[in-house]
């Protein structure tokens, strides 16, 4: 259990709207989306995705400059000399591995490792659970740093767009014949994108850096239901909040905002829902970016909690680009933006693919 609040002093993303905070943060009030057409040459359901300009072609390139620059904002005003004890946590779904055979050739922490040698870090874990691998890293950021066995950890999700993933997707069925429509009764699928995210969690602020929010706790469970759907009843999603509030200590009833995970799926959508009116008795504000950043896999549960984080610092919630006809049930939607709510606690949930699903709390500075 996390006895303390951790501080989170640094945070930055890289997405299909930029790389600013504030920039981003605008655009996502605006209800802009950076999903448009991506033409390839393999056949899809659709050529809709969210991409990021001025990369690499070369996936693996591509992926590794995203890391590097997204993590390199996120620590450029930390002095890493003050802490004794400083650990890389990264998370990816397959990165590159499977558009470039010369990235399949290596371990999967390969590139963690380049990572951490690139900044000098000794201590580096990489993992992959799917869509909740960002979302796991700063689970484990919170567990080590709690438990006192680092003093400062850089965590964060990184993945890539590329024709395989949109190709298996296709096959799948989980590809949107249209654009991605976060728990609208018109939901297709879910449309691919790419981005990073890092989140700098420390034990003590040596460094008097702005605190940004602060981590309370985290929740994770496998309903082993299937490789790609979830469970029926919503076991795992119900167990990964529970767990996440008993962690944190932090009661529903406190929860004022959720960024939801919000695939656009038929399925994914409802047992998300369905979770969500188990859990909590009174209705949270719920909002969802994947309708303006895709789906970015491996990435999306850190780039998801950076908005959280935005959300609860500037008291906004932007709206949730996609959604125009709420299906049944749904908790009052924020359609457009909503200035000045008040409240100290908000959760993100990432549900992934092998019945991966993290649920953390986070809360205001």
């Amino acid at each position: 259990m996390v006895t303390e609040p951790i501080p989170i002093i640094g945070r930055a993303w890289s997405t299909a709207l930029g790389n600013d905070i504030d920039d981003v943060w605008e655009a996502l009030c605006a209800n802009r989306t950076g999903i448009k057409e991506c033409p390839t040459t393999v056949r899809l359901k659709n050529n809709l995705a969210a991409s990021i300009q001025d990369l690499s072609e070369s996936p693996s390139e591509r992926f590794f400059q995203l890391a590097k620059k997204t993590l390199a904002a996120s620590i450029q005003s930390i002095d890493l000399s003050l802490y004794k004890r400083v650990a890389l946590i990264v998370g990816t779904s397959f990165g590159a591995r499977l558009d470039d055979p010369k990235a399949a050739e290596g371990d999967l922490d390969t590139w963690g490792q380049q990572l951490a040698e690139a900044y000098g870090i000794k201590q580096v874990t990489v993992l992959s659970t799917a869509c909740s691998s960002g979302s796991d890293v700063v689970y484990l950021a919170g567990m080590l740093i709690a438990t006192g066995e680092y003093d400062l950890c850089i965590c964060g999700g990184v993945d890539v767009l590329t024709d395989a993933k949109r190709l298996a997707h296709t096959a799948l069925g989980t590809l949107s014949s249209g654009e991605l429509k976060p728990f609208d009764k018109a939901r297709t699928g879910t449309v691919l994108g790419e981005g990073a995210g890092f989140l700098v969690l420390a034990k003590e602020n040596f460094n008097q850096q702005d605190i940004f929010a602060y981590y309370c706790g985290a929740g994770s469970a496998n309903d082993g239901a299937g490789l790609t759907a979830p469970d029926a009843n919503a076991i795992g999603a119900i167990y990964a909040i529970q767990r996440a509030c008993r962690e944190s200590g932090i009661s529903p009833d406190d929860i004022g905002i959720i960024n939801a995970h919000g695939s656009g799926t038929r399925l994914n959508d409802q047992i998300e829902l369905d979770a969500y009116r188990n859990i909590f008795q009174h209705q949270p504000i719920i909002f969802a970016t994947k309708g303006a950043f895709g789906h970015s896999l491996g990435a999306t549960g850190s780039i998801e909690l950076i908005a959280l984080i935005e959300s609860l610092r500037r008291q906004q919630v932007p709206p949730i680009t996609g959604l125009d006809e709420p299906m049944e049930g749904f908790f009052t939607p924020v359609l457009k933006q909503k200035p000045g709510i008040n409240t100290h606690y908000g959760m993100s949930l990432t549900l992934g693919f092998g019945g991966f699903d993290t649920s953390i709390i986070i809360k205001a500075a």
